[in-house]
């Protein structure tokens, strides 16, 4: 069951991957700065089947990769594909590479809400994260440590979203249209993200309201940044994508956490409040039940097996 659900309605093409600030699994990647703002020109490093489709592995910056996966038989000069732009790539298709080993299972979804007419055929293209460097580029400030809740934080950095955000538009967006023969309307783009990824999501839904049409949020790291995330929600008056999908576990910390106790139930409640707080906000701005899905589910943790879970529901709903 659900114990917080509204369907207020924001058409944003982004399915958004916030996480608890998951640890990399892999060799560092480089952090993207402003020095290089054009069309990419990616190196090919792998390609193999994947679910029905093909699925393309590109080198974008030192280690940092980026996975593109399109559809049984797609050809780039003959199909027009809408496009869902995920962050944490490394999350995303395959379980080996994936944090906890456990993925979001994109292709398999997708593909089969294809295969039975639930949703239209697109492409998915999934954006690496920067290692340990991930709050960096998907935070507007530095996490902090949540009053001693998040002490891995402490240190961490952050502030580079608004790069972070300009570079995958001017970059990576018209590379993959071209590469790809990806639609170049934004009506057919989504952009999703969970944990740090779902606060970047947010962020790139703000700052480029014109890129995409719809987004999925997960999990919203709403804990970091001292409360400057929902400020900014709340002090933006510009559009909202035409449909969003938003989602919070109910025991976000104290499932990854066990013998928390009561200060970790303290930290579930506050996250929860914040997602209806949040999809309040959406609703005064006039997302309405035709645009905006949210809720908060009950025993949810954090991370990508329940967000895998909830994926379908989410693609329904921006498609």
């Amino acid at each position: 069951g659900v114990i917080q659900s509204g369907a207020l309605g924001l058409h944003i093409s982004v399915l958004v991957f916030l996480s608890f600030a998951r640890p990399s699994s892999g060799p560092p990647a480089r952090l993207l700065s402003a020095s290089r703002i054009a069309m990419a020109d990616l190196e090919q490093v792998h390609e193999e089947d994947l679910c029905g489709g093909r699925l393309f592995t590109f080198r974008w910056e030192g280690d940092r990769m980026v996975r593109a996966w399109m559809p049984s038989g797609h050809r780039p000069d003959a199909e027009e594909l809408p496009c869902l732009w995920m962050q944490d790539g490394q999350n995303i298709f395959r379980d080996e590479v994936a944090f906890g080993g456990v993925s979001w299972g994109a292709a398999g979804t997708v593909a089969h809400l294809t295969d039975v007419g639930t949703i239209p055929r697109i492409a998915v293209i999934a954006m690496d994260h920067a290692g340990a460097q991930r709050p960096f580029d998907y935070l507007p400030k530095p996490p902090g440590d949540w009053g001693g809740m998040r002490g891995d934080m402490g240190s961490a950095p952050g502030g580079n979203v608004e790069v972070y955000s300009a570079r995958v538009l001017a970059e990576l967006l018209p590379w993959a249209e071209k590469r790809f023969g990806l639609s170049k309307d934004p009506k057919r783009r989504a952009l999703a993200g969970s944990s740090f990824g779902g606060v970047a999501t947010l962020y790139m839904a703000m700052l480029h309201p014109e890129a995409f049409d719809a987004v999925i949020v997960e999990s919203p790291s709403f804990w970091a940044c001292e409360g400057r995330i929902m400020q900014d929600v709340k002090a933006h008056t510009g559009p909202w994508p035409s449909r969003v999908y938003l989602a919070m576990g109910g025991c976000e910390y104290t499932a990854t956490r066990p013998g928390s106790g009561e200060a970790g139930g303290r930290c579930d409640r506050f996250l929860a409040d914040a997602c209806a707080e949040c999809a309040k906000v959406f609703a005064g701005h006039g997302l309405d039940e035709a645009r905006l899905e949210w809720r908060v589910e009950p025993g949810a943790a954090h991370n990508e097996r329940d967000w895998r879970r909830r994926f379908p529901q989410a693609l329904r709903w921006i498609l």
